[in-house]
């Protein structure tokens, strides 16, 4: 599989395979790729939980934690890889971790949010 370059941006919402819900975001600081996301799924079993991690080309690695929204307490170390635009796939994991490949719903941020406008003043109203 061709390596996939570094500029190619995965900052969205990501659907896991297990019903969760990713919000992933990639910055780079300074010489490196950092990936940032929030996870949650709620359901029979569910769990909130953040990763921090960083890519070089198609790989990822990083460290997840649970948060205390839920009852599930774990932390762990992740390998990820990048598939192509959509896909991010599980390549190794040293606790249980439920997802086991990402698909792309949205890239990018939402658009922002129309501010309500006041009407106009009517100056003949009183």
């Amino acid at each position: 599989m061709a390596e996939i370059e570094d500029g190619f941006d995965l900052t969205g919402t990501w659907q896991g395979d297990d019903g969760s819900v990713t919000y992933l975001r990639q910055v780079e600081l300074g010489d490196s790729i950092q990936i940032f996301w929030h996870s949650t799924r709620a359901s029979a079993v569910p769990y909130t939980n953040l990763f921090m991690g960083c890519r070089v080309g198609s790989s990822i690695f990083g460290q997840w934690v649970d948060l205390p929204e839920y009852s599930e307490n774990s932390i762990g170390t992740m390998a990820l890889e990048v598939i192509d635009a959509n896909t991010i796939r599980q390549v190794t994991n040293t606790l249980r971790y439920g997802t086991k490949e990402w698909k792309q719903i949205r890239s990018g941020f939402p658009p922002a949010s129309t501010p309500a406008t006041e009407p106009p003043c009517d100056e003949n109203k009183e």
